[in-house]
């Protein structure tokens, strides 16, 4: 073995004191980005992989090597690890409501990395979690929420905040329990259609699963309010703590918020009548939030249809009664153009954050530096700093006529897929309702598929059953990478049972998220064109007897 110069070593592979080594983190940089540019195939959705026996023993064995490699065999070797993920920038990349960041963010995540701050503390992070308190300031602001009065932290993303929530309604309806436990039989009411990690979310906190309560959807696909006060009541008669509703801003597969006011209004009758504590109103904003920014028409971009603008008024309206709320949460890196992850959770009052974990003060309380810190009112004490950063920058820099105009472009991009979709009879639009730009659809195999609606009415018919298996084989089919690189398959999402207020049986379907901010008419109508004639051979290969590897799918997919 050679000997080995370590103090040469940290001179050339860490930060110098002084910093002037910096330019040798750029190299390393164009190194990185010249090796994946030379591995990414045709240039896809997704970058070319392999994924026959990933996981296999043989595969997954690693040795940790006897002495230190050279940067370009070790770094050669770490980028074999991209393969495989999507690349969320191109127009064909449409598996999911991930946009591709704003290079500023990337640029800040990185530096971020390279002073490594952690923000349990000002102490160990700077001004950082000043940036964290303006983000939290004009979140505030857009729910006109009394921004001296308010609480709120970053955390691991959309299901973290959705347990903040809960959490705080545990503290509010049995204060006992932060330092005994919880001795009553809590229950978490949310709509059928919220999302689908509130029963882990209940699991996590040791209430259990069955401690999740699904409350009915009207015929809009709200939450039904009517079905809300009988459930609380009856909860209530039974001496269970009804500790938390969740309301939803609007789910990944169909945008349709619930009325945030009727269940506040329900909420106080139902509790004052039975002389009990108010359980977390906890409304779920983590894609809609930026619909706050419309605050009238004239804020709409001039080139959407006036569907579209009543449908962002729409939303707006009712969004915007998170005002009456006690908490909310936010994804970033859903609609706010961050990497992973960034998210935060709000609270319009400071207490109810303070009292997640007892914490020795509200953060109002807090005046100078060194007085601000996290680990005794959040659930990590190793925090992050790269959600707050790039939040903080994306609002500067944006602001609120930039996002305006992102989401104004994405739901122009629906507009086009529906338009197009118009004239393909092999391919139908399922999810007319959402006031969101996801596209969901139902492919007609050898032009005998029923219409969704004739499914969801019969679901365990022999016609059905089919078109179900043939569903799970040709989300198998897309995924398999040589066809995908040699057509130009668009990466797409497949649900394995959409429902919503008009299909309760539910169905296979797929799904289109125009996340590209490169999206335009002539890439949409190559993705359509892309994915009937992956269709196409999908169906040819099947009649020949073709064998496809089933899916491992769950029975209840993200909502």
């Amino acid at each position: 073995m050679n000997q080995l110069d370590w103090e040469a070593f940290c001179r050339s592979e860490f930060l110098l004191p002084n910093e002037a080594n910096i330019p040798k983190l750029e190299e390393k940089f164009s190194f990185l980005i010249a090796r994946l540019s030379a591995t990414s195939g045709g240039r896809s959705g997704r970058r070319p992989v392999d994924p026959t026996g990933m996981y296999n023993e043989e595969n997954v064995g690693f040795e940790i090597p006897g002495a230190i490699s050279s940067f370009e065999e070790a770094m050669s070797d770490t980028c074999q690890y991209f393969d495989g993920c999507i690349r969320w920038h191109d127009p064909r990349a449409l598996f999911n409501i991930t946009p591709s960041p704003l290079l500023d963010t990337v640029a800040l995540a990185a530096i971020t990395s390279l002073y490594n701050p952690n923000g349990l503390w000002d102490h160990t992070s700077g001004k950082l979690l000043l940036a964290e308190r303006r983000v939290v300031s004009a979140l505030a602001g857009l729910a006109r929420w009394d921004a001296r009065l308010v609480g709120g932290v970053f955390t691991s993303g959309g299901k973290a905040t959705l347990m903040y929530g809960i959490k705080a309604g545990l503290n509010k309806t049995e204060p006992e329990g932060v330092a005994k436990g919880y001795r009553n039989r809590h229950r978490v009411l949310a709509s059928a259609a919220a999302h689908y990690s509130l029963e882990s979310i209940c699991n996590f906190l040791g209430l259990g699963q069955e401690a999740s309560i699904r409350v009915q959807t009207d015929a809009r696909g709200g939450m039904d309010l009517a079905s809300l006060e009988w459930t609380m009541t009856q909860l209530l008669a039974k001496g269970d703590v009804v500790s938390a509703v969740i309301v939803s801003g609007g789910a990944t597969m169909n945008v349709v918020a619930d009325d945030f006011d009727g269940a506040r209004r329900v909420i106080d009758r139902v509790c004052a009548r039975a002389g009990v504590p108010l359980p977390q109103l906890h409304a779920d904003l983590v894609i809609s939030w930026p619909w706050l920014m419309f605050d009238s028409e004239s804020t709409i971009p001039t080139y959407l249809s006036p569907a579209t603008v009543q449908g962002i008024m729409e939303l707006h309206r009712r969004v915007a009664a998170v005002r009456v709320t006690d908490s909310f949460g936010v994804d970033f890196h859903k609609t706010g153009l961050c990497p992973y992850s960034s998210s935060v959770f709000m609270a319009q009052d400071a207490a109810s954050l303070r009292s997640i974990n007892s914490a020795m003060r509200a953060q109002i309380e807090e005046r100078d530096f060194g007085d601000a810190s996290n680990f005794d009112r959040t659930l990590e004490n190793s925090r992050t700093c790269q959600g707050i950063i790039t939040a903080y920058h994306v609002l500067r820099r944006l602001g609120k006529q930039g996002f305006r105009e992102y989401i104004g472009r994405a739901l122009r991009a629906r507009e086009m897929f529906v338009e197009e979709l118009a004239s393909i009879d092999d391919l139908e639009l399922v999810n007319t309702d959402t006031l969101g730009f996801e596209v969901v659809i139902r492919p007609d195999f050898y032009r005998e598929t029923l219409e969704f609606r004739d499914i969801d009415a019969t679901p365990d018919s022999n016609e059905v059953l089919l078109y179900k298996e043939r569903c799970e084989l040709f989300w198998s089919f897309l995924n398999q990478n040589e066809f995908n690189v040699e057509n130009d398959t668009p990466v797409v999402g497949y649900v394995p049972r959409f429902v919503n207020h008009r299909y309760r049986s539910g169905a296979p379907a797929f799904l289109l998220y125009p996340v590209s901010v490169h999206l335009d008419r002539i890439c949409i109508r190559n993705v359509l064109r892309s994915f009937r004639n992956a269709k196409t051979h999908f169906e040819q290969r099947l009649i020949l007897g073709a064998e496809f590897a089933r899916p491992r799918l769950r029975l209840d997919p993200p909502k």
